[in-house]
């Protein structure tokens, strides 16, 4: 037997010598002539100028750039960043029969992804997000890419439904499409047994989520206003069929809604052995489900609580919940009167028994009025729950019910909620008044309906959005570096004045005047929480030694430039950073390339006369993410440099502005946050009248 079979082998390796040997020169031309012809379809390809015929792309002393080969053999194309534009041609590379993974994220090639997409049936890696795709994506496009394991296609502005052939792919472990324009329902990807990570935040989907993929949190789908079930406790989807809601509850109150989450609470308050756990999961099911009915039962007909966005995670965020969209008007022309539920929240030992007003600017408000509004939920944050209410004098404010703010004791707490209080510029918006409990605080201010710049800039593409000419983004731009610089003036003996700085807190009234909200928090916030949950822990300081510093916010208020420039979300608001783009690389790339016009959101960069202006603001920008914090300019020489720019670009005309912001920075009397307030009308009950001032939106948690 032994014979029998070496004689054939024996055989073989005979014949193998008598053939002429293998070479992969003759598949190394093939393969670049493929390239070539794929580059060809690009514009803007200058850093391809290895792809030539004159060497063959895996040559290891002139290997094409971007290209990754394996065994000779072209494997992958890492092309993300490259200012790459024109149109996605993947036709000439289906003849690389090796290839393994395409990367061209963080460019902005556009249109369609065309179906011949599908014939890259090798694949196992696709990266395409971060770019300005557009249009539906072919229903049969992945039915023969069985072999993709990772597909990012977030940060585009693809729409149609997400096509059904996905779920062909059974091997998927990463799926990536948030934020996008994405429409209809989620389809059942039950097949993917081995999907790890998950997203569709900050799309336009609708319906019930598959159970299929509840398993990955809210953060998976906010910012869907039509989407509905578990994990979006807040977003219920009706009950089948409909139950009509009795006539005199159909709507539930802020005393219905805090009494619920505090019993939640209380019950996973204290140590839970191994013993416990049968019974804290039989209490937390029946709690679930009694907030089902509440949600369910009160709720008036038709009520949707929308999404929202943190990061991608959390993009489309309308107010700076990171959780949640507000609801839409809960009371339809004509209906009866919404009446509500009194469960009462008791005064409890160490709480102060009524709201303490620290800005009377909103008019008085009593804990008994709060607690007897018409509620609706926005949502959960890292550092607690928004809530919408409407008190009977039709103001609405915006409730935060915040955990984690145990550093302070009770006179230190109040002490700082007085001096919030007395903040007064017209880019800062202040707290009105505040609720102390050992165990949570509540802080009450003014809502607004505009919502986040995060949601007008990602998640909104409707009026609001395509207001953000250039004009209207410099006038941004200025009103938050002002806000900050006076923030830093105020509240110069914390270690990080701001500390939450992103795009998300920051709220845009009707004439498009950012107003900065969620500052001054880190003397409050338990210090572990804070690393978790506050923006300013993501610089490269505190990523490197978790040292924080007041330049930390100028860090995040570079972020947020490069984001209105641009028109990208930053990867930097995302816990994994998979996902959006990498606004520092990308810039920092561009600029020393001399490419600065390939970052300029196509929304704006057709002003063309504006152009040179971006272009200095992005330089400026650069300073101020600078890895070393001591290369950073403090908030006074920010404010400097970002203001020599838009008084340049708007012909000196920034000067009225420049005084009025310094006559705010040296004024620190609290009585002018009320003069503030009433002059300029924010107040809810002045808004349907003849005042042209700003219109102020309240914020959430963050």
């Amino acid at each position: 037997m032994a014979n029998f079979i070496a004689t054939p082998l024996l055989l073989l390796l005979l014949l193998l010598l008598l053939l002429p040997p293998f070479s992969t020169a003759g598949a190394g031309a093939e393969e670049g002539a493929s390239l070539i012809q794929f580059k060809q379809s690009l514009v803007n390809a200058p850093r391809l100028s290895s792809w030539t015929s004159k060497t063959p792309p895996c040559d290891p002393k002139t290997q094409w750039l971007g290209v990754l080969c394996l065994n000779g053999f072209v494997a992958g194309l890492r092309l993300e960043l490259m200012g790459l534009s024109g149109q996605f041609n993947p036709s000439p590379l289906k003849q690389l029969r090796g290839l393994r993974a395409i990367s061209l994220a963080g460019n902005t090639l556009s249109g369609p992804l065309p179906d011949s997409l599908t014939d890259l049936t090798t694949l196992r890696a696709l990266y395409l997000q971060g770019n300005n795709f557009s249009g539906p994506i072919p229903p049969n496009l992945f039915s023969k890419m069985t072999r993709l394991r990772k597909l990012y296609l977030a940060g585009n502005h693809f729409s149609g439904e997400i096509p059904a052939s996905i779920s062909q792919s059974k091997g998927l472990v990463e799926l990536h499409l948030e934020g996008n324009q994405f429409s209809g329902s989620i389809p059942d990807l039950a097949s993917l047994k081995s999907l790890k990570s998950f997203n569709v935040s900050h799309n336009e989907l609708q319906g019930r989520i598959p159970e299929s993929v509840s398993k990955f949190g809210a953060s998976a789908f906010v910012s869907n206003p039509g989407l509905c079930g578990v994990p979006l406790l807040d977003q219920p989807c009706e009950p089948q069929p409909p139950a009509p809601a009795p006539a005199d509850s159909q709507t539930t109150t802020m005393d219905t809604i805090l009494a619920a989450a505090a019993a939640v609470e209380a019950s996973t308050d204290s140590t839970v052995t191994k013993k416990d756990i049968p019974g804290l999961v039989m209490l937390m099911t029946i709690f679930v489900l009694a907030f089902s009915v509440i949600v369910w039962g009160l709720a008036f007909p038709g009520l949707r609580i929308k999404g929202d966005r943190d990061s991608f995670s959390k993009l489309g965020e309308k107010q700076n919940s990171d959780e949640s969209l507000p609801a839409e008007s809960s009371r339809a022309p004509g209906s009866p009167e919404r009446r509500s539920i009194d469960i009462g929240v008791k005064a409890v030992e160490g709480s102060t028994a009524e709201l303490v007003m620290v800005n009377e600017g909103g008019g008085p408000i009593t804990l008994s009025d709060l607690m007897k509004a018409a509620a609706e939920v926005l949502g959960n944050g890292g550092l607690g729950s928004a809530y919408k209410a409407v008190l009977g004098t039709g103001l609405a404010v915006a409730v935060k019910r915040m955990r984690d703010m145990n550093r302070a004791a009770r006179e230190g707490f109040e002490a700082e909620m007085r001096r919030l209080g007395r903040m007064n510029h017209p880019n800062v918006l202040p707290p009105l008044a505040y609720h102390y409990r050992k165990d949570e605080k509540l802080l009450v201010s003014e809502y607004m309906p505009k919502g986040s710049l995060l949601y007008v800039l990602h998640g909104n593409q409707g009026a609001d959005h395509a207001a953000l000419d250039w004009a209207t983004r410099m006038k941004i731009i200025l009103g938050i570096t002002r806000g900050v610089a006076y923030i830093h003036a105020e509240l110069a003996t914390l270690d990080i004045p701001h500390g939450n700085l992103k795009s998300g807190n920051v709220l845009l009234n009707e004439n498009f005047e950012p107003l900065i909200v969620d500052y001054g928090f880190i003397s409050l916030v338990n210090p572990s929480q804070a690393a978790l949950t506050m923006f300013a822990y993501k610089s490269p300081e505190a990523l490197s030694n978790r040292h924080v510093s007041p330049k930390s916010d100028v860090y995040c208020l570079g972020i947020i430039i490069l984001e209105l420039i641009t028109g990208k979300f930053p990867s930097q608001y995302l816990n994994n950073t998979k996902g959006g783009t990498d606004v520092v690389q990308w810039a920092s790339s561009a600029v020393a390339e001399g490419h600065e016009s390939d970052l300029l959101d196509p929304d704006i960069a057709v002003e063309t006369a504006s152009i040179r202006f971006m272009q200095q603001l992005v330089r400026v920008s650069l300073t101020f993410v600078e890895p070393d914090p001591d290369r950073r300019p403090d908030m006074k020489e920010a404010l400097d440099r970002i203001e020599e720019v838009v008084v340049a670009a708007t012909d000196g005309n920034g000067e009225v502005l420049r005084t009025r912001h310094e006559d705010y920075v040296r004024s620190t009397s609290g009585r002018h946050s009320v003069r503030r307030m009433e002059s300029t009308g924010l107040r809810s009950g002045r808004r349907n009248g003849n005042d042209d001032h700003d219109d102020d939106e309240s914020f959430a948690a963050s």
